[in-house]
Protein backbone atom coordinates (compact mmCIF):
# COMPACT_ATOMS: atom_id res chain seq x y z
CA UNK A 1 0.00 0.00 0.00
CA UNK A 2 3.03 2.17 0.89
CA UNK A 3 4.45 1.65 -1.98
CA UNK A 4 1.32 2.44 -4.44
CA UNK A 5 0.83 5.90 -2.57
CA UNK A 6 4.53 6.59 -3.49
CA UNK A 7 4.47 5.31 -6.93
CA UNK A 8 0.92 7.53 -7.37
CA UNK A 9 3.20 10.52 -5.92
CA UNK A 10 5.98 10.51 -8.36
CA UNK A 11 5.48 12.57 -11.23
CA UNK A 12 7.00 11.75 -14.58
CA UNK A 13 5.82 14.30 -16.64
CA UNK A 14 3.28 17.40 -17.08
CA UNK A 15 0.65 14.62 -18.75
CA UNK A 16 1.05 12.40 -15.55
CA UNK A 17 0.24 15.45 -13.24
CA UNK A 18 -2.96 16.02 -15.06
CA UNK A 19 -3.88 12.43 -14.97
CA UNK A 20 -3.53 12.27 -11.42
CA UNK A 21 -5.27 15.10 -10.93
CA UNK A 22 -8.29 14.29 -13.11
CA UNK A 23 -7.87 10.69 -10.80
CA UNK A 24 -7.83 13.16 -7.44
CA UNK A 25 -10.76 15.05 -8.64
CA UNK A 26 -13.08 11.77 -9.58
CA UNK A 27 -12.45 10.78 -5.52
CA UNK A 28 -13.27 13.84 -3.98
CA UNK A 29 -16.50 14.35 -6.48
CA UNK A 30 -18.73 12.70 -4.41
CA UNK A 31 -17.94 14.36 -1.21
CA UNK A 32 -15.90 18.00 -1.63
CA UNK A 33 -17.28 19.34 -4.96
CA UNK A 34 -15.33 22.63 -5.13
CA UNK A 35 -11.87 20.55 -4.29
CA UNK A 36 -13.04 18.16 -6.97
CA UNK A 37 -14.00 21.05 -9.43
CA UNK A 38 -10.38 22.70 -8.74
CA UNK A 39 -8.21 19.65 -9.70
CA UNK A 40 -10.31 19.38 -12.94
CA UNK A 41 -9.89 22.64 -14.05
CA UNK A 42 -5.77 21.51 -13.68
CA UNK A 43 -6.39 18.83 -15.45
CA UNK A 44 -8.21 20.34 -18.12
CA UNK A 45 -5.46 23.38 -18.70
CA UNK A 46 -2.87 20.75 -18.77
CA UNK A 47 -4.70 18.83 -21.30
CA UNK A 48 -5.64 21.45 -23.44
CA UNK A 49 -2.16 22.39 -23.44
CA UNK A 50 -0.60 19.41 -24.94
CA UNK A 51 0.26 18.72 -28.48
CA UNK A 52 -1.52 15.45 -28.60
CA UNK A 53 -4.64 17.00 -27.70
CA UNK A 54 -6.06 17.33 -31.35
CA UNK A 55 -9.93 18.78 -30.61
CA UNK A 56 -10.54 19.44 -34.13
CA UNK A 57 -9.47 15.74 -35.79
CA UNK A 58 -12.65 14.01 -34.14
CA UNK A 59 -14.78 14.68 -36.53
CA UNK A 60 -17.96 14.16 -34.21
CA UNK A 61 -16.79 17.73 -32.51
CA UNK A 62 -18.05 19.54 -35.40
CA UNK A 63 -21.59 19.22 -34.11
CA UNK A 64 -21.11 19.20 -30.64
CA UNK A 65 -19.37 22.97 -31.60
CA UNK A 66 -22.40 23.75 -33.27
CA UNK A 67 -24.49 23.34 -30.66
CA UNK A 68 -22.29 25.20 -28.62
CA UNK A 69 -22.65 28.05 -30.73
CA UNK A 70 -26.47 27.72 -30.58
CA UNK A 71 -26.63 27.85 -26.89
CA UNK A 72 -24.33 31.29 -26.85
CA UNK A 73 -26.38 32.50 -29.21
CA UNK A 74 -29.80 31.24 -28.06
CA UNK A 75 -29.01 32.85 -24.77
CA UNK A 76 -27.94 36.26 -26.45
CA UNK A 77 -30.77 35.99 -28.00
CA UNK A 78 -33.33 35.56 -25.15
CA UNK A 79 -31.49 38.01 -23.22
CA UNK A 80 -30.99 40.93 -25.36
CA UNK A 81 -32.82 40.44 -28.66
CA UNK A 82 -36.26 38.96 -28.81
CA UNK A 83 -37.51 39.21 -24.65
CA UNK A 84 -39.94 37.35 -23.74
CA UNK A 85 -42.56 40.21 -22.23
CA UNK A 86 -41.94 38.39 -18.60
CA UNK A 87 -40.90 39.94 -15.07
CA UNK A 88 -38.38 37.48 -14.62
CA UNK A 89 -36.44 38.88 -18.24
CA UNK A 90 -35.76 41.54 -16.69
CA UNK A 91 -33.07 40.38 -14.39
CA UNK A 92 -30.12 39.44 -17.32
CA UNK A 93 -27.66 38.27 -15.12
CA UNK A 94 -29.50 35.15 -14.28
CA UNK A 95 -29.73 33.97 -17.60
CA UNK A 96 -26.30 34.24 -18.21
CA UNK A 97 -24.77 32.96 -15.48
CA UNK A 98 -27.25 29.77 -16.37
CA UNK A 99 -24.40 29.03 -19.29
CA UNK A 100 -21.94 28.05 -16.33
CA UNK A 101 -24.32 24.80 -16.24
CA UNK A 102 -23.16 23.92 -19.76
CA UNK A 103 -20.15 25.21 -21.15
CA UNK A 104 -17.84 23.70 -18.47
CA UNK A 105 -19.26 19.81 -19.66
CA UNK A 106 -18.93 21.00 -23.31
CA UNK A 107 -14.87 21.70 -22.33
CA UNK A 108 -14.69 18.05 -20.03
CA UNK A 109 -16.05 16.24 -22.72
CA UNK A 110 -13.12 16.87 -24.91
CA UNK A 111 -10.24 17.16 -22.19
CA UNK A 112 -11.24 14.72 -20.07
CA UNK A 113 -10.73 11.80 -22.84
CA UNK A 114 -7.20 12.64 -22.78
CA UNK A 115 -7.67 10.65 -19.07
CA UNK A 116 -9.87 7.74 -20.59
CA UNK A 117 -8.36 6.91 -23.28
CA UNK A 118 -7.01 3.58 -22.37
CA UNK A 119 -8.36 0.98 -20.93
CA UNK A 120 -6.32 0.66 -17.66
CA UNK A 121 -7.33 4.71 -17.55
CA UNK A 122 -10.91 4.00 -17.43
CA UNK A 123 -10.13 1.07 -14.67
CA UNK A 124 -8.42 3.02 -12.47
CA UNK A 125 -10.53 5.73 -12.79
CA UNK A 126 -13.45 3.67 -11.75
CA UNK A 127 -11.33 2.42 -8.80
CA UNK A 128 -11.24 6.06 -7.80
CA UNK A 129 -14.65 6.74 -8.00
CA UNK A 130 -15.53 3.79 -6.00
CA UNK A 131 -13.21 4.44 -3.23
CA UNK A 132 -14.66 8.35 -3.34
CA UNK A 133 -18.02 7.00 -2.32
CA UNK A 134 -16.94 5.98 1.38
CA UNK A 135 -18.05 9.53 2.42
CA UNK A 136 -21.13 9.32 0.86
CA UNK A 137 -21.52 6.03 2.81
CA UNK A 138 -20.45 7.18 5.76
CA UNK A 139 -22.70 10.21 5.81
CA UNK A 140 -25.85 7.94 4.80
CA UNK A 141 -24.79 5.67 7.88
CA UNK A 142 -25.03 8.82 9.81
CA UNK A 143 -28.23 10.00 8.56
CA UNK A 144 -29.88 6.57 8.87
CA UNK A 145 -29.05 4.46 11.75
CA UNK A 146 -27.93 7.15 14.11
CA UNK A 147 -30.23 10.25 13.18
CA UNK A 148 -27.13 12.67 12.69
CA UNK A 149 -28.20 15.39 10.34
CA UNK A 150 -26.71 18.28 8.95
CA UNK A 151 -25.71 20.61 6.93
CA UNK A 152 -22.39 20.64 8.31
CA UNK A 153 -20.03 22.77 6.38
CA UNK A 154 -16.44 23.45 5.97
CA UNK A 155 -13.75 25.78 4.32
CA UNK A 156 -16.19 28.85 5.00
CA UNK A 157 -19.83 26.91 3.67
CA UNK A 158 -18.19 25.77 0.10
CA UNK A 159 -18.42 22.04 1.55
CA UNK A 160 -22.01 21.24 2.45
CA UNK A 161 -22.94 17.11 3.62
CA UNK A 162 -26.43 18.31 3.85
CA UNK A 163 -27.94 15.42 5.99
CA UNK A 164 -31.20 16.21 5.79
CA UNK A 165 -33.75 14.62 8.08
CA UNK A 166 -35.15 11.44 6.70
CA UNK A 167 -39.18 12.29 7.61
CA UNK A 168 -38.70 15.90 5.70
CA UNK A 169 -37.14 14.80 2.48
CA UNK A 170 -38.96 10.93 2.39
CA UNK A 171 -35.70 9.18 2.14
CA UNK A 172 -32.22 8.68 2.69
CA UNK A 173 -29.87 12.03 1.20
CA UNK A 174 -26.43 11.52 2.98
CA UNK A 175 -24.51 14.14 2.12
CA UNK A 176 -26.78 15.01 -1.08
CA UNK A 177 -28.96 17.59 -0.69
CA UNK A 178 -32.14 15.36 -2.28
CA UNK A 179 -33.03 11.47 -2.16
CA UNK A 180 -32.90 11.05 -6.04
CA UNK A 181 -28.97 12.55 -6.26
CA UNK A 182 -28.26 9.58 -4.04
CA UNK A 183 -29.65 6.78 -5.43
CA UNK A 184 -28.48 7.53 -8.75
CA UNK A 185 -25.18 8.14 -7.41
CA UNK A 186 -24.91 5.01 -5.44
CA UNK A 187 -27.01 3.01 -8.80
CA UNK A 188 -24.10 4.36 -10.88
CA UNK A 189 -21.68 3.26 -8.82
CA UNK A 190 -22.81 -0.42 -8.03
CA UNK A 191 -22.05 -2.16 -11.12
CA UNK A 192 -18.36 -0.76 -10.76
CA UNK A 193 -18.34 -2.14 -6.93
CA UNK A 194 -19.33 -6.09 -8.14
CA UNK A 195 -16.71 -6.15 -11.11
CA UNK A 196 -14.20 -5.27 -8.82
CA UNK A 197 -15.36 -7.64 -6.45
CA UNK A 198 -15.59 -10.55 -8.82
CA UNK A 199 -11.94 -9.96 -10.01
CA UNK A 200 -10.75 -9.49 -6.57
CA UNK A 201 -8.33 -12.64 -6.41
CA UNK A 202 -9.39 -13.99 -3.23
CA UNK A 203 -7.62 -10.86 -1.60
CA UNK A 204 -9.27 -11.22 1.74
CA UNK A 205 -9.24 -8.08 2.62
CA UNK A 206 -9.92 -6.15 -0.33
CA UNK A 207 -12.58 -8.61 -1.29
CA UNK A 208 -14.36 -7.95 2.16
CA UNK A 209 -14.40 -4.40 1.72
CA UNK A 210 -15.76 -4.31 -1.76
CA UNK A 211 -18.23 -6.73 -0.08
CA UNK A 212 -19.05 -4.27 2.52
CA UNK A 213 -19.35 -0.89 -0.11
CA UNK A 214 -21.80 -3.38 -2.19
CA UNK A 215 -24.13 -4.36 0.36
CA UNK A 216 -24.33 -1.06 1.88
CA UNK A 217 -24.55 0.84 -1.91
CA UNK A 218 -27.51 -1.35 -2.64
CA UNK A 219 -29.05 -0.69 0.87
CA UNK A 220 -28.77 3.16 0.65
CA UNK A 221 -29.67 2.98 -2.42
CA UNK A 222 -32.81 1.59 -1.68
CA UNK A 223 -33.47 3.73 1.19
CA UNK A 224 -33.97 6.57 -0.72
CA UNK A 225 -37.08 5.14 -1.84
CA UNK A 226 -37.16 6.45 -5.63
CA UNK A 227 -38.68 4.38 -8.05
CA UNK A 228 -36.29 4.47 -10.67
CA UNK A 229 -33.15 3.58 -8.46
CA UNK A 230 -35.29 0.30 -7.59
CA UNK A 231 -35.92 -0.24 -11.45
CA UNK A 232 -32.07 0.51 -11.83
CA UNK A 233 -31.11 -2.00 -9.51
CA UNK A 234 -33.01 -4.53 -10.72
CA UNK A 235 -31.89 -3.87 -14.11
CA UNK A 236 -28.14 -4.31 -12.75
CA UNK A 237 -28.55 -7.49 -10.93
CA UNK A 238 -29.81 -8.96 -13.89
CA UNK A 239 -27.38 -7.18 -16.11
CA UNK A 240 -24.64 -8.60 -13.48
CA UNK A 241 -25.71 -11.64 -12.32
CA UNK A 242 -26.63 -13.27 -15.87
CA UNK A 243 -23.98 -12.23 -17.82
CA UNK A 244 -24.05 -15.08 -19.88
CA UNK A 245 -27.79 -14.85 -20.63
CA UNK A 246 -28.44 -15.25 -24.62
CA UNK A 247 -28.10 -12.33 -26.62
CA UNK A 248 -31.44 -12.57 -27.91
CA UNK A 249 -33.71 -13.45 -24.70
CA UNK A 250 -31.38 -9.87 -23.52
CA UNK A 251 -32.57 -7.66 -26.57
CA UNK A 252 -35.91 -9.50 -25.78
CA UNK A 253 -35.88 -8.46 -22.32
CA UNK A 254 -34.72 -4.87 -23.36
CA UNK A 255 -37.65 -4.54 -25.66
CA UNK A 256 -40.32 -5.95 -23.75
CA UNK A 257 -39.38 -3.78 -20.45
CA UNK A 258 -39.16 -0.55 -23.36
CA UNK A 259 -42.65 -1.58 -24.57
CA UNK A 260 -44.21 -2.09 -21.07
CA UNK A 261 -42.68 1.79 -20.17
CA UNK A 262 -44.36 3.16 -23.59
CA UNK A 263 -47.27 1.63 -23.07
CA UNK A 264 -47.89 3.38 -19.22
CA UNK A 265 -47.72 6.15 -20.59
CA UNK A 266 -49.78 5.78 -23.68
CA UNK A 267 -52.42 4.59 -21.50
CA UNK A 268 -51.89 7.62 -18.78
CA UNK A 269 -52.16 9.78 -21.58
CA UNK A 270 -55.35 8.21 -22.98
CA UNK A 271 -57.27 7.77 -19.93
CA UNK A 272 -56.70 11.59 -18.52
CA UNK A 273 -59.97 14.29 -19.80
CA UNK A 274 -58.66 16.35 -22.60
CA UNK A 275 -60.66 19.18 -21.20
CA UNK A 276 -59.22 18.58 -17.27
CA UNK A 277 -55.35 18.99 -16.73
CA UNK A 278 -55.25 18.39 -13.48
CA UNK A 279 -56.40 14.89 -13.78
CA UNK A 280 -52.41 13.64 -15.50
CA UNK A 281 -50.47 12.18 -13.35
CA UNK A 282 -48.02 15.13 -12.18
CA UNK A 283 -44.74 14.32 -14.18
CA UNK A 284 -47.26 14.05 -17.07
CA UNK A 285 -48.08 17.36 -16.21
CA UNK A 286 -45.10 18.62 -16.36
CA UNK A 287 -44.22 17.25 -19.47
CA UNK A 288 -47.48 18.25 -21.43
CA UNK A 289 -46.59 22.03 -19.74
CA UNK A 290 -42.81 21.83 -21.18
CA UNK A 291 -44.15 20.62 -24.30
CA UNK A 292 -46.67 23.66 -24.60
CA UNK A 293 -43.53 25.95 -23.46
CA UNK A 294 -41.43 24.74 -26.33
CA UNK A 295 -43.83 25.22 -28.94
CA UNK A 296 -44.35 28.64 -28.12
CA UNK A 297 -40.07 29.20 -28.67
CA UNK A 298 -39.45 26.10 -30.29
CA UNK A 299 -35.57 27.43 -32.41
CA UNK A 300 -34.16 29.42 -29.39
CA UNK A 301 -35.88 28.44 -26.19
CA UNK A 302 -36.65 30.51 -23.26
CA UNK A 303 -33.04 30.48 -21.70
CA UNK A 304 -31.83 28.84 -18.50
CA UNK A 305 -33.11 29.22 -15.54
CA UNK A 306 -36.69 30.48 -16.41
CA UNK A 307 -38.75 27.13 -16.09
CA UNK A 308 -39.72 27.41 -13.06
CA UNK A 309 -41.27 30.91 -13.44
CA UNK A 310 -42.77 30.18 -16.89
CA UNK A 311 -44.46 26.69 -16.29
CA UNK A 312 -46.42 29.07 -13.45
CA UNK A 313 -46.45 31.90 -15.25
CA UNK A 314 -48.55 29.92 -18.25
CA UNK A 315 -51.09 28.15 -15.45
CA UNK A 316 -49.56 24.93 -17.31
CA UNK A 317 -50.06 23.03 -13.59
CA UNK A 318 -53.41 23.87 -13.07
CA UNK A 319 -54.47 23.64 -10.36
CA UNK A 320 -50.64 23.27 -8.50
CA UNK A 321 -50.14 27.36 -9.70
CA UNK A 322 -47.27 28.57 -7.74
CA UNK A 323 -45.85 25.42 -6.55
CA UNK A 324 -42.39 25.68 -6.97
CA UNK A 325 -41.18 22.85 -10.15
CA UNK A 326 -37.85 23.71 -11.18
CA UNK A 327 -37.07 21.84 -13.94
CA UNK A 328 -38.79 19.95 -16.74
CA UNK A 329 -38.09 15.88 -15.69
CA UNK A 330 -36.69 15.27 -18.46
CA UNK A 331 -33.62 16.30 -20.03
CA UNK A 332 -34.31 16.29 -23.49
CA UNK A 333 -37.02 18.32 -23.13
CA UNK A 334 -35.15 20.64 -20.21
CA UNK A 335 -32.44 21.54 -23.22
CA UNK A 336 -35.28 22.13 -25.78
CA UNK A 337 -37.07 24.60 -23.53
CA UNK A 338 -33.77 26.04 -22.37
CA UNK A 339 -32.04 26.46 -26.38
CA UNK A 340 -34.42 25.22 -28.73
CA UNK A 341 -35.18 22.12 -30.41
CA UNK A 342 -31.59 22.20 -32.70
CA UNK A 343 -29.79 21.99 -30.06
CA UNK A 344 -31.88 18.92 -27.81
CA UNK A 345 -31.72 17.36 -30.89
CA UNK A 346 -28.23 18.02 -31.68
CA UNK A 347 -26.83 16.68 -28.63
CA UNK A 348 -29.42 13.78 -28.60
CA UNK A 349 -28.16 11.97 -31.09
CA UNK A 350 -24.27 12.51 -30.49
CA UNK A 351 -25.07 10.68 -27.20
CA UNK A 352 -26.99 8.00 -29.15
CA UNK A 353 -24.27 7.71 -31.63
CA UNK A 354 -21.88 7.09 -29.51
CA UNK A 355 -24.06 4.86 -27.12
CA UNK A 356 -25.06 2.78 -29.75
CA UNK A 357 -21.76 2.61 -31.10
CA UNK A 358 -20.16 1.18 -28.48
CA UNK A 359 -23.10 -1.20 -28.01
CA UNK A 360 -23.28 -2.64 -31.51
CA UNK A 361 -19.50 -3.09 -31.39
CA UNK A 362 -19.29 -4.85 -28.13
CA UNK A 363 -22.35 -7.33 -28.65
CA UNK A 364 -21.42 -8.49 -32.15
CA UNK A 365 -17.67 -8.03 -32.74
CA UNK A 366 -15.63 -7.34 -29.64
CA UNK A 367 -14.83 -10.31 -27.78
CA UNK A 368 -11.45 -9.80 -25.80
CA UNK A 369 -11.35 -10.78 -22.00
CA UNK A 370 -11.32 -7.18 -20.76
CA UNK A 371 -14.98 -6.60 -22.37
CA UNK A 372 -17.16 -6.89 -19.83
CA UNK A 373 -15.08 -4.06 -17.76
CA UNK A 374 -16.36 -1.71 -20.88
CA UNK A 375 -20.06 -3.02 -20.70
CA UNK A 376 -19.99 -2.37 -17.19
CA UNK A 377 -18.73 1.41 -18.31
CA UNK A 378 -21.73 1.59 -20.83
CA UNK A 379 -24.31 -0.07 -18.44
CA UNK A 380 -23.55 2.94 -15.70
CA UNK A 381 -23.96 5.42 -18.17
CA UNK A 382 -26.88 3.94 -19.63
CA UNK A 383 -28.29 3.84 -16.01
CA UNK A 384 -27.48 7.76 -15.86
CA UNK A 385 -28.81 8.53 -19.09
CA UNK A 386 -32.47 6.99 -18.50
CA UNK A 387 -32.78 8.27 -15.04
CA UNK A 388 -32.43 11.93 -16.89
CA UNK A 389 -35.84 10.87 -19.06
CA UNK A 390 -37.92 10.67 -16.02
CA UNK A 391 -35.81 12.92 -13.64
CA UNK A 392 -33.06 15.95 -14.16
CA UNK A 393 -30.31 15.41 -11.93
CA UNK A 394 -27.92 17.42 -14.17
CA UNK A 395 -28.11 20.53 -12.18
CA UNK A 396 -26.24 18.67 -9.65
CA UNK A 397 -22.94 19.14 -10.42
CA UNK A 398 -21.62 15.97 -8.83
CA UNK A 399 -24.19 14.11 -11.41
CA UNK A 400 -23.64 16.52 -14.21
CA UNK A 401 -19.51 15.90 -13.69
CA UNK A 402 -20.00 11.75 -13.68
CA UNK A 403 -22.26 12.09 -16.60
CA UNK A 404 -19.62 13.44 -18.78
CA UNK A 405 -17.03 11.41 -17.36
CA UNK A 406 -18.74 8.41 -18.37
CA UNK A 407 -19.95 9.86 -21.62
CA UNK A 408 -16.33 10.62 -22.80
CA UNK A 409 -14.87 7.56 -21.47
CA UNK A 410 -17.31 5.85 -24.49
CA UNK A 411 -16.33 8.60 -26.82
CA UNK A 412 -12.60 7.29 -25.87
CA UNK A 413 -14.01 3.17 -26.59
CA UNK A 414 -15.53 3.95 -29.79
CA UNK A 415 -12.60 5.15 -31.24
CA UNK A 416 -10.28 2.01 -29.84
CA UNK A 417 -12.62 -0.52 -30.89
CA UNK A 418 -11.81 -1.85 -34.13
CA UNK A 419 -14.21 -4.31 -36.19
CA UNK A 420 -12.41 -6.98 -37.31
CA UNK A 421 -13.34 -7.90 -41.13
CA UNK A 422 -14.25 -10.77 -42.88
Amino acid sequence: MIRKFKSFLSIKDINELGQKFFYLGIFFLPSALPISGLLFIFSLIISFSLEENHYFGDKLNLPINISLILIILSTINTAFINVPKYEIYSEKSTILISLFNWIPIFLSYWGFQNYLNTLEKRIISAKFLVSGIFPLLVSCIMQNFFSMYGPYKTLFGLIVWFNKPISAVGGVTGLFSNPNYTGIFLTLTIPFIYFFFKNSRNKTLYTAILLIFLSLSVFFALATKSRYVLFALITSLVFLLIRKINKFFLFLSIGISGSYIFNKLVKDFLEFNINDISSLPSRLRIWLGTINLIKERPFWGWGGSTFSYMINEKSYLIPYKHIEISHSHNLIFEVAYNFGIPVALILSLIVLFISFGVLIKFFLFNKNKNNFFNKVWLFSFATLMVSHLVDVTYYDGKISLIFIILLSGLRCMKKEIIIPKN
